[in-house]
């Protein structure tokens, strides 16, 4: 310890050159390698925050410069030329705080505390508040610069890193195997962290990135010309490992990974040609990994999707988004028509339809490349005479100028019901609770809704939605249909996607209830080798500009056939609202109700014979022991409080 430090157990120690400080109740320094001590002067404070008693705090090495942040929230770099303190920044924070830290992220700064965190990029003139919505802590506990990538540690959300200088975060492991609250470094380009539990953890690989373009060759060169646009929207993949990059709008992506010797390739439809059509990574950090993109075969295939923002309430208007998209290699132009259902009244569309022919919409769309798309956007009221649980049914279709050669696509039906009351921000699976194994077999997607509204009392200026897919998804297959606003989206990770709305300045609903709505509209595929009883679960998370996530429900899908027998429409519950699993059960059965009861319900299994179970719930999660019931066919029937009938299912036990 330094002499005169007394009992010491030093908050921080750095070499800067070959000086090296270390800090407690005041700064100490030794030219020595710790043989002989002495200590520098302690700061002023200045007059931008009052001023507390404590001299201890955290330094840092700041592009070859000494930084301390102290307890009470001031942020110095000293001079050792004239041995001069000149604060730089004050966050003040109430009383003391040991938890204040300061990091050097190449360009950026970054001081963290109780209070949160504040960035510089101007070497500390200035500073501003630092919360990224895709980092799932308010202060994360440290930070480190690898290979100019960010990693930080987030406590039970593991270990998070990012490649575009700390705007975006993803996690670089999901589930986290450990508690990521210790100390962070890297040696050879590899990281370490310490547990909150006495363990040390470290990664198999190096920390690097790759970067490069996808892009339409059109002279079949190998080389990006002018005039041959980047492909947006592709989604890379490195085989072995499963993790994922995503183009941008300019066909650039960039894949932060530590593995080496993987596949890396784009996911194209199979009419593409890629030159490489692979590339294996290095143990290094390397841009210009490009893929050449050409189109030997000549397919048409146009798709289109009709999605309702907002719910059908009677009085109220209803936005709309209609996508028509180019699936195929031709590009060329469309015309897309929409009928409308005849309870609906149409308003307004943008663009303005080329014809209105009563409920009958139709528009010239211009020509489309290869993955792109076209947004329709339509307003309609739901007229007060409309019935709840009333069925609203729209139909919208595309006729591509050259014959279709895949026209399955080419019609959507919407379906859906007229309602009271609705939860604004939700996610939704359109298939329901339920995925039949041809579906399956069929290859069939899934498609997810998720949803959002403005609920408070001021415009949103940027809404970013995380949707983190179940592993039992095929994270290649993933599409984007449709988004209520202009959009961009990444995929990271395993299967970690992020939707960003910036600039969305979405209005509130106080003041702008049909505007205030947004959402974004996805599909995707199942793994191969799916089996009966097996649950796709999503969850999304909804950050409004720097507020803490809304999370939405939890969707569950089952991989079986549907087990309902009987809906009463009349009592307006919906068909595919009640999910029973396992299907054929053995022990346990689940079944999840669509809300929780107002009042309790009557559930009621019977074999062929007799009613076996009878019971009162009044939660949403039942659970019922069958274990020792016959093996078989069951039914069972879900009543409300007055004992009317709402469903009739079935299922099957066998041991």
């Amino acid at each position: 310890a330094p002499v005169g430090a007394g009992w010491y157990s030093p908050t921080s120690i750095e070499f800067i050159g070959s000086t090296l400080y270390s800090s407690k109740d005041r700064i100490f320094r030794s030219n020595d390698l710790g043989v002989t001590w002495d200590t520098i002067p302690k700061w002023s404070f200045g007059t931008s925050c009052n001023s507390i008693s404590e001299f201890s705090g955290y330094i840092a090495n700041i592009t070859g410069q000494l930084w301390v942040v102290t307890n009470g929230g001031f942020v110095f770099k000293y001079d050792t030329i004239s041995n001069v303190w000149t604060e730089m920044f004050c966050f003040w924070s109430t009383g003391s705080s040991n938890s204040n830290k300061l990091y050097n992220l190449g360009s950026s700064i970054i001081v963290s505390g109780r209070v949160g965190m504040f960035i510089s990029n101007d070497a500390g003139l200035t500073w501003n508040a630092y919360a990224p919505s895709t980092l799932p802590v308010t202060t994360a506990y440290n930070f480190i610069l690898v290979n100019n990538i960010w990693a930080a540690t987030c406590g039970a959300y593991g270990v998070y890193i990012s490649n575009d200088n700390g705007v975006t975060w993803a996690p670089i492991q999901t589930p986290p195997p450990f508690y990521a609250r210790g100390g962070l470094t890297s040696l050879n380009s590899k990281l370490y962290c310490g547990s909150y539990y006495n363990s040390v953890w470290a990664r198999s690989g190096t920390l690097e990135t790759i970067s490069g373009v996808v892009f339409n060759d059109l002279n079949n060169n190998n080389i990006q010309d002018a005039g041959e646009l980047g492909i947006k929207g592709v989604v890379l993949k490195l085989t072995t490992n499963s993790m994922y990059a995503t183009t941008d709008s300019t066909g650039h992506y960039i894949l932060t990974y530590d593995v080496t010797a993987d596949t890396l390739s784009p996911v194209l439809p199979f009419f593409c040609n890629t030159n490489p059509s692979y590339y294996i990574t290095p143990g290094t950090t390397v841009q210009n990994y490009n893929f050449a993109v050409t189109f030997p075969i000549s397919v048409s295939d146009f798709s289109v999707d009709l999605t309702n923002i907002s719910i059908f309430r009677p009085g109220f208007q209803t936005n709309m988004i209609l996508t028509v998209r180019n699936e195929g290699s031709i590009n060329q132009s469309s015309i897309v028509n929409l009928q409308l259902d005849a309870k609906l009244q149409y308003d307004s569309a943008s663009p303005t339809p080329t014809s209105v022919n009563g409920n009958l919409l139709t528009w010239n769309v211009d020509s489309l490349p290869f993955n792109s798309s076209k947004g329709i956007s339509i307003t309609i009221t739901t007229p007060i005479p409309t019935l709840l649980g009333d069925t609203i049914q729209c139909i919208a279709s595309v006729i591509p100028s050259v014959t279709d050669t895949f026209p399955s696509n080419n019609t959507y039906e919407l379906n859906s019901n007229v309602i009271g009351s609705f939860d604004p921000n939700d996610k939704q699976c359109v298939q329901g609770n339920y995925f039949s194994p041809q579906q399956l077999q069929n290859d069939e997607e899934l498609e997810f809704i998720v949803r959002f509204q403005n609920t408070g009392n001021f415009p949103a200026s940027f809404i970013h939605v995380v949707d983190t897919l179940s592993p039992l998804l095929d994270v290649s297959t993933f599409k984007l249909i449709s988004s209520s606003h202009p959009i961009k989206w990444s995929i990271t990770g395993q299967g970690r996607i992020e939707f960003v709305f910036d600039n969305i300045n979405l209005p509130a609903s106080s003041t702008d209830e049909p505007n205030s709505h947004g959402l974004v509209k996805y599909s995707i595929k199942c793994k191969k080798g799916l089996t009966i009883g097996e649950a796709i679960t999503n969850t999304a998370n909804i950050y409004f500009d720097f507020n803490l996530p809304i999370n939405t429900n939890t969707t569950t899908t089952l991989i079986a056939n549907p087990v309902i027998l009987y809906v009463n429409n009349q009592v307006g519950v919906s068909s595919y609202e009640l999910l029973l699993y396992p299907n054929p059960a053995s022990n346990i059965l689940n079944i999840i109700l669509p809300e929780e009861p107002k009042k309790f319900c009557t559930l009621r299994i019977f074999n062929s014979i007799n009613l076996v179970y009878s019971s009162t719930t009044s939660v949403k999660n039942n659970q019922i022991d069958i274990a020792s019931f016959a093996d078989g066919f069951y039914y069972g029937t879900l009543l409300n409080e007055r004992g009317e009938l709402l469903k009739g299912f079935r299922f099957v036990i066998r041991h």
